[in-house]
């Protein structure tokens, strides 16, 4: 959430219908006239990103970054070949390092509720997170597009995701699965980052619309994947360069200590 996300926003910022700016794009007017009447936010999103170089299924039927089946419960693991074996698309992000601890940087993609909360506070998202009774969080923003999402598998350097989206396209639902790899590690100048997602969208329609806008990218799906990162760093900078503050307003959010625990493990005597 990301993530989505993703870390929860990380990967699922691309389908909660995150703001765009399009006259940033190099575009011919016309088209970005038509997308500024014709499509919501999320629906310009949904279809600048599926039309990211579209991958081939892959051989395998299970994805080697990943322990076997049985390590998860049986509708994950379905969902994940689904995911893998099926993709419509793949998309690789390397963003700027980061000047905060791991620790710290870690506990706040590990807590999801805290960071959706601590963004929301700081003016750096809109999404709202709910936790399920399966370990799953449910993501929703203010335009109805919603993501259940979960980190299926997590060490010290990585984190795996996998979600659930739902979105409205030209009116049409439209719905998939991301699976997603963040790889961490540690550099002199403080956290460099690597993300991977793997995306299935269910919907054929979809997937042959988005080709009309294939020029756009790769600035808009880039942009949409850079945004959970943006708000991760966010949050983990106040929470390193203020942890004061930000555990006064930890203690007075009226999260559960379920959801801060990681936080608090991490930020002494938070």
């Amino acid at each position: 959430m990301l993530v989505l996300r993703a870390p929860t926003l990380i990967l699922l910022a691309a389908f909660t219908g995150a703001a765009v700016e399009l006259s940033a794009l190099s575009a011919p007017p016309a088209l970005l006239v038509f997308l500024r009447r014709r499509c919501s936010t999320s629906t310009v999103v949904l279809l600048l990103l599926v039309s990211v170089d579209v991958a081939q299924a892959n051989d395998s039927e299970w994805p080697a970054f990943l322990p076997v089946r049985q390590h998860f419960r049986q509708e994950t693991s379905q969902l994940i070949e689904q995911t893998w074996g099926k993709r419509t698309f793949e998309r690789l992000l390397r963003p700027d390092w980061l000047a905060v601890p791991l620790e710290i940087y870690a506990a706040v993609i590990d807590s999801p509720e805290v960071m959706a909360a601590a963004a929301r506070h700081l003016g750096k998202a809109n999404e709202t997170m709910d936790r399920m009774g399966d370990g799953r969080y449910l993501i929703t923003r203010p335009d109805g597009s919603q993501a259940k999402y979960e980190i299926i598998f997590a060490d010290e350097s990585r984190r795996v995701t996998l979600a659930e989206v739902q979105g409205v396209v030209y009116g049409v639902r439209v719905e998939g699965s991301v699976l997603g790899v963040l790889e961490l590690s540690r550099a002199p100048h403080g956290i460099e980052q690597k993300l991977k997602v793997y995306v299935r969208i269910d919907n054929r329609f979809l997937a042959v619309a988005s080709k009309l806008v294939l020029f756009l990218l790769p600035s808009i799906a880039d942009a949409e994947l850079s945004r959970g990162f943006t708000i991760a760093a966010a949050v983990a900078e106040w929470v390193a360069t203020d942890p004061a503050g930000f555990c006064g307003w930890l203690g007075s959010s009226g999260l559960s200590d379920i959801a801060a625990a990681s936080i608090r493990s991490a930020v002494c005597g938070c």
